[in-house]
């Protein structure tokens, strides 16, 4: 790779988890404590992300962790 060429894609360690008392799913970065971000699952939100939201909600629920209830149908 040139040092012109710049990476499309990166792959780093992130945690996500559940935020039973505000309803949200929070992602963060943990070698850079200032990364980290919440998302809603309502789309009127300011972070609304019904899709991400309910795509986060699946992973979280098949790695066994405590998640949001049913998965939320994603808005198209």
């Amino acid at each position: 790779m040139s040092k012109d060429t710049k990476k499309t894609s990166a792959t780093f360690p992130v945690s996500v988890w559940y935020a039973a008392d505000t309803g949200e799913i929070l992602v963060s970065r943990p070698t850079e404590k200032s990364f980290i971000t919440s998302i809603s699952a309502d789309p009127g939100a300011e972070n609304g992300h019904p899709q991400l939201y309910s795509k986060l909600a699946s992973a979280l629920r098949d790695a066994g962790a405590i998640c949001p209830g049913p998965a939320l149908k994603a808005a198209k």
